[in-house]
């Protein structure tokens, strides 16, 4: 018994050690895939359907087409970034139309992708996309990019003499999507850019970056 227990303890020990390590490296695809980044820094569970509502309704943003689950989802992530914000609405993220700018929830084949007029997420395969907080931060981090956020990152970066910080190899080839990947894992997993093994003094730098871009970036450590 004392040789099975003393066997248990170390492959329980091993298991741990794998568990700690293999989410605060990088990711092989994008983080909507992994646990950890799906479920974000707030529990869903936490977010009631109006509070969802209301916070979407506060950066003139809208969901069509989702389930309640779905709403919520798209809520937690916007709360939390509106939390790194100071509790209050991003400037850079807050849609300047008459109308509302939509998350659009769709089942199907095709990519999701932050369009003109609103920001498809697409439920793919098997897993559940649309209840990935990371998703809905990725696409959205595509609409702040394009208010300014792609600039003043790659200036940032550039200032620091740092390339491509790697947190999936969804993010090797692109700046935009380089972004949008990078700010998904400050929101939803910053260990993957505390904890980088891939290119750890890049993602130092971009984690930096978003800590200072955010009025209460400092926040994140809630989240470590």
């Amino acid at each position: 018994m004392k040789k099975h227990n003393a066997i248990a303890i170390i492959m329980s020990t091993a298991l741990c050690i794998s568990a700690s390590n293999s989410y605060a490296k990088s990711y092989t695809y994008s983080l909507k895939n992994y646990r950890d980044p799906s479920r974000g820094c707030i529990p869903v569970s936490r977010i009631s359907l109006q509070e969802a509502e209301d916070v979407l309704e506060s950066q003139n943003l809208g969901i069509s087409g989702a389930t309640n689950a779905e709403t919520r989802t798209a809520g937690a992530a916007i709360t939390w970034l509106q939390h790194l914000n100071g509790d209050r609405p991003l400037s850079t993220g807050k849609w300047k139309g008459r109308n509302p700018y939509k998350f659009v929830v769709k089942s199907g084949s095709g990519n999701s992708a932050q369009r003109a007029s609103y920001i498809l997420i697409r439920r793919n395969g098997n897993k559940e996309y649309g209840l990935s907080v990371a998703q809905y931060v990725h696409e959205y981090a595509h609409f702040i990019g394009n208010n300014g956020g792609y600039g003043q990152y790659r200036s940032y970066m550039k200032r620091k003499g740092a390339g491509y910080c790697m947190v999936s190899n969804y993010a090797d080839n692109n700046s935009h999507e380089q972004f949008a990947e990078v700010l998904a894992a400050f929101a939803t997993d910053p260990e993957v850019l505390t904890k980088n093994n891939r290119t750890p003094r890049n993602c130092k730098h971009a984690f930096n970056f978003f800590k200072s871009w955010f009025n209460k970036g400092s926040r994140v450590k809630k989240c470590l």
